[in-house]
């Protein structure tokens, strides 16, 4: 029962629509509910839904202004599904969000303001242009006859003003003849007019017609297998779909998918044909000598001087490394040759290939100065931090760069422009990324690194029960620890090299700008690590696609990093099907809902 408070806001909202109606709104409370109201929306001019008539209810809460009402259409539109509550920033799935200086106005209009948009939300369904089209056509039918159930009434059940079936195709159309009774006789005239079929809402042939278009005639067709009522609107929407159109516009979609899997298959074959990465001709021996460098290089007791410019170019290594879409990109004022590394004193140093000077484990190169370099004018810290990652190589943990490593660097690689006062924020975002693709590997290696049988036992029951497990786990005492933890082996960056999974997003992006299209990855790395097994150890590659999104409001940079195995062995193919399509199935089948 409705307050005071609202019995007298919602009277006021009601005197100024009728009023002041909002343009295609007209809404007004029930005459036994004042908390319970019903609208309708005309469809607007140059959108799918064009002279559609959609109607709905508003179900207001007591608190109301203080609370919102729940959303509900019942018309089938094609972008809502019938009679379901809308997940809506106006509506009671988001009580926070709303704003006590809304009126019912300002929610129909934002209700149909988000109808003509292409957002996706809890309630709302996808279809085609013609189908909208379709369903605008026959809406006038569907809210007089019940979806045609006004002669086919379910046995045993009484239609009814009162109860949920009332909005359904199942009432033959009692609940909106008693809330919109003058518009419910126009509709009839209407259909009588229009030669409509009052049973399943299709055209009856006109005796006088000798000639129609193939999408009038599609719409008199009635589908096979089709009974009247709702099914009937939506397989009569399909056939006027393709009334008129060609093969390919009528299999587009089939069309998509076979050029997309093509386009997979050759990028795997070539791939598979393609030359292995160089190694180093020289690689490093087993000794009592320092150990290989850290990321992405190693400080050495030497401290050479800086190279002059040659015109000699070397190709990009792991890191760092900035391209155009990384958020770290600054564009180079002149292009300057990028130069030689430093000469070993020692005389055959002049004569080694570039390859030998680069570190297997990371192709960096193997000594870069911690000193300071020429024209610098910021100090930067030469201390290394050390990472959480363990070396495959020995008891140790990877080392990141020094800020003054990193400066280094990129003077090396050309990039003379960096900032220098930037370059510690941007070793640290280098350090927090890869501390959290290595947490997600790890993850990915606790999953799976016991065999296919132990990770389905664990997928199965969907993301939210792994991170539970593992969190239980970490809070026991004794925590399970069948093999030793992964290592990382050895790292490359790939940045000028999209992997196949990131080529396909773009491809979606440019066929379906409006749901996939987003910036490609501005960087890529390809980890090698050494997973432990039961059987023994195992070197598995993961990918990681590095993307940036919009800042926060507090202009802090967003990162998304896409991490999983690389598609090299079908047992890498078959753990991604099972940690996603387990996760799918278990809140699709609402799993989760009956466990609870």
């Amino acid at each position: 029962m409705a307050t005071k408070a609202a019995f007298k806001r919602l009277t006021r909202e009601y005197q100024n629509i009728q009023k002041n109606p909002p343009p295609y709104i007209v809404a007004h409370p029930s005459e036994s509910n004042i908390l319970e109201w019903h609208y309708i929306l005309t469809g607007p001019p140059g959108t799918p839904y064009e002279n559609g008539q959609y109607w709905g209810t508003l179900m207001f809460p007591p608190e109301y202004p203080f609370a919102p009402p729940a959303i509900r259409m019942h018309t089938p539109s094609g972008r809502f599904q019938p009679s379901t509550r809308l997940c809506l920033s106006i509506s009671d799935f988001h009580p926070k969000s709303f704003n006590p200086a809304w009126e019912v106005s300002t929610i129909l209009i934002g209700l149909l303001s988000f109808m003509t948009s292409e957002e996706m939300t809890t309630g709302s369904v996808s279809a085609s242009e013609a189908e909208r089209r379709v369903l605008a056509a026959r809406s006038r039918w569907w809210n007089s006859t019940g979806g045609g159930s006004h002669v086919s009434a379910t046995p045993g059940v009484t239609p009814t003003a009162k109860g949920i079936n009332n909005v359904k195709a199942g009432d033959g159309g009692l609940k909106f003849r008693l809330e919109w009774p003058e518009l419910d006789q126009e509709n009839w005239r209407w259909m009588k007019d229009s030669r409509i079929d009052t049973n399943t809402g299709q055209l009856m042939p006109d005796p006088s017609a000798t000639r129609c278009s193939p999408e009038t005639s599609a719409l008199r067709r009635r589908p096979n297998g089709s009974t009247p009522g709702l099914g009937a609107v939506m397989e009569g929407g399909h056939v006027a779909r393709e009334a008129g159109q060609s093969w390919v516009r009528r299999n587009k979609i089939w069309l998509g998918f076979a050029i997309l899997f093509g386009y997979a298959l050759l990028t795997r074959l070539h791939n598979s044909q393609a030359k292995p990465a160089p190694a180093a001709p020289h690689p490093v021996p087993s000794s009592d000598a320092s150990p290989p460098p850290g990321c992405p290089m190693h400080a050495s007791n030497t401290t050479p001087a800086m190279p002059a410019p040659s015109p000699a170019s070397e190709p990009p290594s792991a890191c760092p490394v900035r391209s155009t879409d990384s958020p770290f990109y600054v564009p180079p004022k002149s292009k300057s040759p990028e130069s030689q590394p430093p000469s070993n004193p020692a005389p055959s140093s002049d004569s080694r290939s570039t390859l030998s000077k680069l570190n297997p484990l990371n192709y960096m190169f193997a000594s870069i100065s911690q000193e300071r370099a020429p024209n610098q004018t910021v100090d930067l810290p030469v201390e290394r931090e050390v990472s959480s990652i363990p070396r495959s190589d020995m008891n140790e943990n990877w080392e990141y760069p020094s800020p003054q490593q990193m400066y280094n660097a990129m003077l090396r690689k050309g990039y003379t422009d960096t900032p220098q006062d930037a370059v510690e924020a941007m070793v640290a975002v280098h350090n927090f990324l890869n501390e959290g693709a290595w947490d997600e590997i790890v993850r990915w290696e606790r999953i799976f690194s016991k065999g296919l049988a132990d990770g389905w036992e664990k997928c199965r029951r969907g993301e939210e029960n792994i991170a539970m497990d593992e969190f239980k786990e970490q809070m026991s005492r004794a925590p399970k620890q069948d093999v030793p933890p992964p290592r990382l082996i050895r790292f490359q960056g790939r940045p000028h090299d999209l992997t196949p999974k990131a080529r396909i997003l773009q491809a979606l992006g440019w066929v379906y700008p409006a749901k996939f299209e987003s910036n490609p990855p501005f960087d890529r790395h390809d980890w090698f690590v050494m997973r432990q097994t039961p059987s023994g150890p195992k070197e598995v590659r993961y990918v990681i696609d590095y993307y940036s999104g919009p800042p926060e409001p507090t202009g802090e940079p967003v990162f998304y990093l896409d991490i999983r195995p690389a598609l090299d062995t079908p047992t890498a193919a078959v753990e991604r099907l099972m940690r996603w399509g387990g996760d799918v199935w278990w809140r699709a089948s609402g799993a989760s809902v009956r466990e609870n």
